[in-house]
C-alpha cells in the first residue's frame, strides 16, 4: 500500500509519500512506514524526515 499527501498553508507546504513494510510473526503483524516527508517554508528553508 502506498500513501501520499500534500497540503499548503500561509508560508509553508508539506508533502510526503510512504510505503508500508510488513512482517508477519504468526500471531501478530508489524507494519513500518517507509518514505520521506518534506516541509518547505516560503523563505526556502526545508525540513525532511525519512525512515
Amino acid at each position: 500500500m502506498i500513501v501520499a499527501c500534500h497540503c499548503e498553508g500561509r508560508g509553508w507546504k508539506f508533502w510526503g509519500d510512504s510505503n508500508l513494510k510488513s512482517k508477519f510473526w504468526g500471531r501478530s503483524i508489524q507494519l513500518d512506514p517507509v518514505g520521506v516527508l518534506t516541509l518547505e517554508f516560503d523563505d526556502g528553508e526545508i525540513f525532511q524526515w525519512s525512515k
